[in-house]
């Protein structure tokens, strides 16, 4: 699986300017990050807004008065023509069988919303893509290590723009 090089560094860190943001919303189903770790989108969220340095204490649950994050993350194989034709091929020549690997990929959405004392201040969206090798006996745990990476990443980029918007100069 190759993950973009962006992931791998850390977020960008700003200066605490935040005292307190709440985190509600995101789901709870567990999935595979890119390293490895099982989490769920409530989890990964907030600790990808720690890691920015923005917000000095990340609750999960609301906050009805001050700042919170509500959102939604989810991924999601992502068909396309090229792979689709490769897999057809392979599938008559049989070459899956002989251990030949087949493209896949999946796509990561994630959306927020920032509400302030109750009040909608802003919406974010973020997407992302990451592409994958399998072959035939491992293309069912590299498409959901893909689903998961793909998610994962969307809700790196959603902290990323949050941050920004709360911290940024």
């Amino acid at each position: 699986m190759t993950v973009p090089a962006h992931y791998a560094r850390p977020s960008q860190v700003y200066q605490p300017r935040v005292d307190r943001l709440g985190v509600a919303g995101f789901s709870m189903t567990e999935y595979e990050a890119v390293d490895g770790r099982v989490l769920n989108d409530a989890t990964a969220m907030r600790w990808l807004l720690e890691d920015t340095g923005c917000v000095r204490q990340v609750t999960t649950g609301s906050d009805e008065d001050g700042l919170r994050v509500e959102g939604d993350a989810h991924g999601e194989r992502h068909y396309g023509v090229g792979r689709t034709a490769v897999r057809v091929v392979e599938a008559f020549t049989l070459l899956p069988y002989l251990g030949l690997p087949f493209p896949g990929a999946a796509d990561g959405y994630a959306t927020g919303r920032l509400y302030r004392d109750g009040a909608l201040a802003k919406q974010y969206t973020a997407t992302s893509r990451v592409g994958y090798w399998a072959i035939l006996y491992t293309y069912m745990r590299a498409d959901r290590k893909g689903i998961g990476a793909a998610r994962w990443m969307a809700l790196h980029d959603l902290a990323d723009q949050v941050a920004a918007d709360l911290c940024g100069k």
